[in-house]
């Protein structure tokens, strides 16, 4: 099963890319501050766990974000 992870997955924007990761199979773990939007967007799913921006914090999640150090032109292709 694939796996994607979601940053911001409570707008609306993230709670509809979340739903169609879902759809389509994906093993989904999303990252918010407020779950009450997403709830109204997404039905429970065992494949899809909700990380809370303090509870993200706390945990190596075995990887390293750095958007600063991603090239723009990479993006503009």
């Amino acid at each position: 099963m694939k796996k994607v992870g979601i940053i911001g997955g409570s707008g609306f924007i993230g709670s509809h890319t979340t739903k169609k990761f879902l759809q389509e199979g994906f093993k989904v773990r999303v990252s918010t501050t407020d779950i009450s939007a997403m709830l109204n967007n997404i039905k429970p799913s065992r494949n899809a766990r909700v990380i809370y921006k303090n509870e993200a914090a706390k945990k190596d999640l075995g990887i390293e974000f750095n958007p600063a150090i991603v090239p723009l032109t990479e993006f503009s292709k």
